[in-house]
C-alpha cells in the first residue's frame, strides 16, 4: 500500500506501458490420449515435419509413450513406449529436428524415423551414435551431449558433435567429428543453436561453440558463464535468444543483435526472489512463439516473461507452442 511499484501480479501479462489481461492457453490433443500429468511431462515438441508427444505414465504402466501429432492435432500415432523396466527412467526426450530425418533421445533409448523403412525405429547405442541426452541440429549437423554410453573416454560432462551431413560421431583426425569435455566439468544438460553458434548449458557453466574451419572443420570453446543451468529443460527460446533459469534462481539471457551475440556476455534479469519460490521440483522454461513470451515454473506456480516484464499466471504449463498463430 502506498509503494511506489507493483509487487505481485497475478493473471496478467506486462504490455506496452500496461497490463494485459493473459489469454489462457488451450490444449487442442484429442482427450482420447492418456494424458498422465506427471511433471515435467506431458512434453510436446514441435518439429518442421513432425509433432512429438511424450507422455510419461507412472499410475498403470510405468513408462514414457511417444505419440507422432498431425499438423491439426486430429490424430495421434503411438510409436514407442518407453519402459523403465527395460530401459530405465528418461530424462526430458530431446531432438535433432533436420526435417525429413528426425534424431530423438532421452539418455535412455534413441528414437530416429528411418528413411529407408519409411518407419519409425528404436536403437540403443551404436558404433557410431553414442547415447546422449541432449542433442540438437545445428545447421546438418548434430551437437549433442551428456553421453551416458560407453563412447571412448566420454561421460556425462562431455559434449559431442557428428560430421556435417552425416549422423556419424565416430571422431576422425579432422576432427570434423569429435567430443570434448565442459570446460566447466559440470553435467551437460542442452545444446542449442542460437543463429552461427550452439550454446551448450551444463550444471556448472554456459559455453558458446563457435565452428571454425582452420586447421579443420571443428568447433571452438568459449566459456560464458561459470554459473550453471538449474535442471534440464529450464532454458527455451529461439535462433535470436535464449532464457534460463541460473543453479542460483536467477533469470538470464542470451539475445543477438544481428549475427552477433550482444558483446558475447550473459545478461542478468534478475527475478531471484520469484524464481526461489520455484524450489522443490523441476523448473521448466517453455517458448510462446506467437508473441515471444516465456512460461517459467513448475507445477504449482508459473511466471510469464513479456518483453516488458515479470507476472504471475494461473496455468501451469509444461510445453507452449504455436497451431495456426494460435498457443
Amino acid at each position: 500500500i502506498n509503494a511506489e511499484f507493483l509487487y505481485s501480479c497475478i493473471g496478467f501479462r506486462c504490455g506496452k506501458g500496461r497490463i494485459e489481461p493473459h489469454i489462457p492457453l488451450t490444449n487442442p490433443i484429442p482427450n482420447t490420449v492418456d494424458m498422465f500429468y506427471n511433471w515435467p511431462f506431458p512434453q510436446f515438441i514441435s518439429g518442421k515435419g513432425y509433432n512429438i508427444l511424450v507422455v510419461r505414465d507412472t499410475v498403470i504402466n510405468q513408462w514414457d509413450s511417444v505419440y507422432l501429432v498431425s499438423i491439426d492435432h486430429s490424430a495421434v500415432t503411438h510409436i514407442f513406449d518407453i519402459d523403465s523396466l527395460t530401459f530405465g527412467v528418461g530424462t526430458l526426450m530431446e531432438v535433432a529436428d533436420f526435417g525429413e530425418y528426425i534424431f530423438m533421445t532421452n539418455g535412455v533409448i534413441t528414437i530416429i524415423w528411418n528413411v529407408a523403412l519409411n518407419a519409425w525405429q528404436a536403437v540403443p547405442a551404436s558404433a557410431t551414435i553414442p547415447l546422449m541426452r541432449t542433442v540438437c541440429n545445428f545447421k546438418g549437423q548434430a551437437v549433442g551431449g551428456g553421453v551416458v554410453s560407453a563412447w571412448y573416454d566420454c561421460d556425462e560432462t562431455f559434449y559431442v558433435w557428428s560430421e556435417i551431413g552425416y549422423m556419424s560421431f565416430l571422431p576422425t583426425e579432422t576432427n570434423e567429428a569429435g567430443y570434448r569435455r565442459c570446460p566447466f566439468g559440470g553435467t551437460v544438460y542442452h545444446t542449442r543453436r542460437i543463429n552461427d553458434f550452439v550454446i551448450g548449458y551444463s550444471s556448472k557453466g554456459v559455453v558458446m561453440m563457435n565452428p571454425v574451419n582452420d586447421p579443420a572443420p571443428t568447433f571452438g570453446f568459449e566459456e560464458m558463464s561459470d554459473i550453471g543451468l538449474i535442471n534440464q529443460g529450464a532454458v527455451n527460446g529461439n535462433l535470436k535468444r535464449h532464457v534460463y533459469v541460473g543453479e542460483d534462481y536467477i533469470l538470464r539471457d542470451i539475445s543477438i543483435q544481428g549475427d552477433l551475440i550482444k558483446k558475447h556476455i550473459v545478461r542478468e534479469l534478475g527475478y531471484q526472489y520469484y524464481m526461489k519460490q520455484l524450489a522443490g521440483e523441476d523448473i521448466i522454461v517453455s517458448y510462446n512463439p506467437s508473441n515471444g513470451d516465456f512460461y517459467i515454473g513448475n507445477s504449482i506456480k508459473t511466471f510469464l516473461l513479456s518483453a516488458n516484464g515479470l507476472t504471475e499466471v494461473t496455468q501451469h504449463p509444461s510445453a507452449v507452442w504455436r497451431s495456426n498463430n494460435q498457443s
